[in-house]
């Protein structure tokens, strides 16, 4: 009995860590305009079925002709209203963004599920995995 407790118990934890019953559903999109390459990562975090948390990510890397408009566009990023509590870091080749976003920027609701969420940013032209 000893060994079906022990069993039960280490199960417990396991899935306590690994968290079970959450999904996460990750898209990207990669964009260029004019020598400016933008990689767009949105991860999704549900709490069962529903939506419960977005992250943003916007990696931009900028040609040599651009770099000296660096701190400029990084502050256009920081003023953007889609993307909330946005952090921004310089890298190397420009500019990193990392912040949250809520569904009704995805044109979706707080409740939406899962599917819902990843119909609306495959038709943004999002691919999801």
């Amino acid at each position: 009995m000893k060994k079906g407790k022990w069993i039960l118990a280490s199960l417990l934890v396991l899935f306590t860590l690994t968290g079970c019953g959450q999904k996460e559903l990750t898209c990207t999109t990669e964009e260029s305009t004019m020598g400016v390459e933008m990689k767009n990562t949105i991860t999704a975090k549900f709490k069962g079925d529903k939506l419960n948390h977005m992250k943003v990510s916007v990696d931009v890397t900028l040609p040599d002709s651009l770099k000296e408009q660096k701190k400029k566009m990084m502050e256009s990023f920081k003023n953007d209203s889609s993307v909330k509590e946005a952090k921004i870091k310089e890298t190397k080749n420009g500019f990193k963004v990392e912040g949250s976003a809520n569904a009704k920027d995805l044109g979706t609701d707080e409740k939406a599920k899962y599917d819902d969420v990843k119909k609306a940013l495959e038709k943004s032209g999002y691919k999801c995995k």
